[in-house]
């Protein structure tokens, strides 16, 4: 989120507008990002995905990279 508004950030997302379409649309589940989240959720390559998350900011995004770093021994 940036200002309150949802905005879009991801090689995908940004590279097809039918992605970021998608992704801003009523189809797409938007869930607060967590980490925990993110790495159990099922996804595939070959089509839009159901689930999306929101992180508040870079910032966050960026903590939660030194997190997943830090718990998945990539320090």
């Amino acid at each position: 989120r940036e200002r309150g508004e949802t905005r879009i950030y991801g090689s995908g997302l940004i590279s097809s507008s039918g992605d970021a379409a998608h992704a801003l649309g009523t189809e797409c589940e938007r869930r607060p990002f967590s980490l925990d989240a993110v790495v159990a959720q099922d996804f595939a390559i070959d089509r839009l995905q159901d689930v999306l998350f929101v992180v508040d900011g870079f910032d966050a995004l960026f903590s939660a990279v030194e997190l997943a770093a830090s718990r998945f021994g990539l320090e």
